[in-house]
């Protein structure tokens, strides 16, 4: 590459980060909020910053199926079919109609295009005047993003499209504990997997693991408590995810297990929001996603202008930043 291109492409770049900076203020600071540093949206260094660059330029419609959680389970369905999942029992559009005979211990009621927007009886009974209240708060939240648009702080455009939905599902184990397991996939290669009890409880503990159920090297990452195999069901799950994530550049994908039969959960564009630690183990995860990347939606399809300017920059970037990941990474330079 020329000089005149590298300085070419590092004001593709400048232009690039001051457009988002001034364009979206708000999901900008919620970054620099949530993790102490400003994102560097146009050449992402970090885990936490490629998950940023998705949300604003990979537009895949597959993502939309997956921001949808009854459509996800459709397609996930479609492909395999033999694999368990909770049954859906009640679809609607206000949490008023819902059966009262469903919000009962043994249901879990849900919207369908958030998450954490869960309700679930056998944690504590709540009124039904304040069930209907808290499902019409999440509710008005989704309406809200999608009316608010670039002004959003998640810039999570997925779930825009999505109509919202309240649903009720048969909880898939009354009395036996749950194990939710996460996989990130690559192109249908399972690299890390997370194991967690009591989650989205103040409980919750987790632990991470490589594909053949060994621990992360770091001794740190894991809240599990002393002891914690990872459940049969853990490598059926990894098989799965493979199937599912072929084709993608990244997707996490969640099951559940009662410890001995697996059900398919939720597939995940955005990952912790892009909000996580950036712990050592993860730094694989990122530098495998640059391996994958040329698979996004982004870097796939022909892109309009300006657009496919700074895309045939950020081409050039990666097949640099890659080349010099390599070679730091290389026997002599670890010496």
């Amino acid at each position: 590459m020329t000089l005149s291109q590298r300085r070419f492409d590092r004001v593709v770049f400048s232009l690039t980060n001051a457009w988002f900076y001034l364009t979206r203020p708000l999901f900008v600071l919620r970054y620099h909020r949530k993790l102490g540093r400003w994102p560097k949206l146009a050449t992402p260094g970090r885990l936490s910053e490629l998950v940023q660059w998705r949300k604003l330029f990979d537009r895949n419609p597959a993502f939309i199926i997956f921001a949808d959680k009854l459509a996800t389970k459709t397609w996930i369905a479609e492909r395999l079919p033999d694999l368990p999942m909770a049954e859906t029992l009640w679809v609607g559009d206000r949490p008023e109609d819902i059966p009262a005979a469903l919000l009962t211990p043994g249901h879990v009621i849900k919207t369908n295009n958030a998450s954490g927007q869960n309700y679930l009886p056998h944690r504590g009974e709540l009124p039904r005047a304040e069930v209907n209240r808290q499902f019409h708060r999440w509710l008005r939240a989704s309406a809200g993003k999608r009316w608010l648009g670039w002004l959003d702080q998640g810039q999570e455009w997925a779930y825009w499209p999505v109509p919202s939905k309240v649903f009720v599902e048969r909880q898939v184990s009354g009395d036996r504990p749950l194990v939710d397991i996460s996989v990130r996939v690559l192109d249908g290669e399972a690299l890390m997997v997370s194991c967690a009890l009591d989650f989205k409880t103040e409980g919750s503990t987790v632990g991470y693991f490589w594909p053949d159920g060994t621990p992360v090297d770091d001794p740190e990452a894991s809240t599990l408590p002393t002891g914690f195999a990872v459940p049969p069901a853990f490598f059926e799950a990894v098989r799965a995810a493979a199937i599912l994530g072929q084709g993608f550049d990244y997707l996490r994908i969640d099951f559940l297990t009662d410890g001995d039969t697996l059900y398919s959960g939720e597939i995940t564009c955005y990952p912790a929001s892009g909000h996580g630690t950036d712990d050592p183990f993860i730094r694989r995860l990122y530098l495998r996603w640059l391996d994958t990347l040329h698979l996004s939606w982004a870097l796939s399809t022909p892109q309009p202008w300006p657009r496919r300017v700074y895309l045939a920059a950020f081409r050039r970037w990666l097949d640099r930043h890659r080349a010099e990941l390599a070679r730091n990474a290389s026997p002599e330079k670890r010496e």
